[in-house]
């Protein structure tokens, strides 16, 4: 692992902690009817969410295998996948508490959560990928 692979690492685990941190407190604004809610509300999509990333991991094993993938690009395209579902994940989560009609200052904290974790996601793909870019894989 080089130093630009270790910082991208570092920087995602604080992009991570420091989502938690800030959906912690955006929950504290919160009734317990309305932390009710959302539980029930994504009890679904906490138990399949999942599925769609193993999904994601078994396509692109198989097709390495089958296809004998050289170079970056099924690992870029892999990444990108993975982002594309996590940007996928969010807006439905949006649109689903946007229907609960929970307070305004709770869905700017969640909001901005979420936004933390993308970037933190975005950064650590493309520190990740730069070097195999750079070099042409």
């Amino acid at each position: 692992m080089n130093e630009l692979s270790t910082i991208s690492i570092i920087i995602l685990f604080a992009a991570i902690i420091l989502s938690k941190i800030i959906s912690e407190k955006a929950l504290k604004q919160l009734s317990p009817e309305q932390k009710i809610s959302i539980l029930d509300s994504f009890s679904k999509m906490r138990m399949y969410n999942l599925i769609p990333l193993v999904l994601i991991l078994g396509f692109f094993f198989f097709a390495e295998k089958i296809f004998h993938f050289n170079g970056f690009i099924p690992y870029i395209l892999f990444l990108v996948a993975i982002l594309l579902f996590m940007i996928v994940i969010q807006v439905f989560s949006f649109k689903k508490l946007k229907t609960l009609q929970l307070p305004d200052k709770y869905m700017k904290k969640y909001l901005s959560s979420q936004l933390i974790i993308l970037l933190g996601f975005i950064t650590w793909i493309g520190i990740s990928i730069f070097p195999l870019i750079s070099s042409g894989g």
